[in-house]
């Protein structure tokens, strides 16, 4: 079997209302590596940074972790999301201040979350899940720890969270009128606690009104919402359930409605709601069960945003379909980007990240979203400014 080249993802895409982060801990299987973060079963302090993707309420920005451990951030400010008090939005980067050592970042509906190097979790910006206390109507400007959890190496959020910790257990909590949480309730919860049911997991992916979860043994596990859980039966699952028919599965995302599934092969299975053509099958029909996406072969890497997602094949191509711009479109290659080393899908622009370190933007751009200094859409990849405007920015 061929052998892809593994790497890690480091950006986060947050873009509005009822999005999903993707971010997962995958390890190799069989004969490919296929690495979307890293070993759920190394230490919190041995982790490197990763991207996932995710939509805040009513506006949008973008998020970034740099190497060093300082994350940065641009586009709309309006609840606290780029960590400060100020309400005005930034077409340039610009540092969070009060976290570093940050290892990890996710993004609920209207806030951040980052894993420290300790393990711990903190979150900033409007807590309308409740992911970091039970005051909802909170404007979190600066980074707070979310208490009960320890030894984190992954996360994952939209209107809930779902942690993953060194020992393969789950944790989650917010939101869970879906049933989201898994806990056999329907009740929300501000406070983390274990999913039973699961174990010896290394990958999980927040959609909403879903969780998915990647096992050790390449199986997949779903909870929540209806046709969201890759099963036959349309009726909502409290509690974890295996996606039949579904194996050597090495990486996963969740969109908002849908579920993406990268097997060792190289192959991309989809299953979900069908909104813009999210499944990738270039219709909008709805489906309960997974099927191969036709035309993607010898895939790495897959990121998803609320109806969009992109993908990388090991010739370094990056493939698109879903999304209000590709509507009901079959995967086609982004012209003009080369050398990508990690990537991000939001739901209306995305983010790249070349090897020399440099990030690359394109798409919608009213509220600054694509980091240029400006705020005018752009069709084609366009370098992302350094802070203040001044130079480029650069991850490395």
């Amino acid at each position: 079997m061929k052998k892809v080249a593994a790497f890690v993802l480091s950006v986060v895409i947050v873009l509005g209302l009822f999005a999903c982060s993707k971010s997962a801990f995958v390890d190799g299987k069989s004969e490919i590596t296929i690495v979307a973060q890293t070993d759920a079963s190394r230490k919190a302090d041995h982790l490197t940074e990763f991207k996932t993707v995710s939509m805040l309420a009513t506006t949008y920005h973008s998020v970034a972790l740099k190497s060093d451990g300082t994350v940065w951030a641009w586009g709309s400010n309006s609840v606290g999301q780029l960590g400060n008090i100020s309400s005005t939005l930034q077409s340039v980067p610009i540092q969070i201040n009060g976290i570093d050592h940050v290892v990890a970042i996710a993004a609920g509906e209207a806030c951040t979350l980052g894993i420290k190097s300790d393990g711990t979790v903190w979150g900033w910006g409007m807590n309308l899940g409740m992911l970091f206390g039970d005051d909802a109507s909170i404007k979190q400007a600066t980074p707070i720890q979310v208490f009960g959890l320890s030894e984190i190496v992954a996360i994952s959020a939209i209107d809930h969270a779902v942690a993953l910790k060194k020992d393969g257990t789950v944790w989650t909590w917010g939101r869970n009128d879906r049933f989201q949480l898994g806990d056999d309730s329907c009740s929300q919860r501000s406070f983390p606690a274990e999913v039973h049911g699961i174990d010896d997991v290394i990958a999980i992916a927040a959609g909403y009104w879903h969780t998915v979860a990647l096992k050790r043994d390449g199986t997949v596990w779903t909870w929540g919402y209806r046709e969201r859980l890759g099963v036959d039966v349309n009726q909502n699952s409290s509690k974890p359930v295996q996606v039949p028919f579904l194996s050597d599965i090495v990486s996963i995302a969740a969109g908002a409605h849908y579920t993406l599934a990268l097997k060792n092969d190289g192959t991309v299975w989809s299953w979900g709601s069908n909104y813009y053509g999210s499944l990738g099958d270039g219709t909008e029909t709805h489906r309960n069960t997974p099927e191969r996406i036709e035309g993607l072969q010898n895939i790495i890497a897959i990121s998803t945003e609320i109806s969009h997602a992109l993908a990388q094949d090991s010739d370094g191509a990056i493939w698109t379909w879903g999304g209000y711009d590709h509507n009901g479109s079959p995967p086609v290659i982004i012209k003009g980007l080369d050398n990508v080393s990690s990537f991000a899908a939001g739901d209306a622009h995305s983010l790249a990240i070349k090897k020399d370190g440099t990030v690359w933007a394109w798409g919608r751009n009213g509220q600054g979203q694509l980091g240029d200094g400006t705020t005018t859409n752009r069709d084609a990849p366009g370098q992302v400014k350094g802070p203040n405007g001044e130079g480029w920015l650069n991850l490395n």
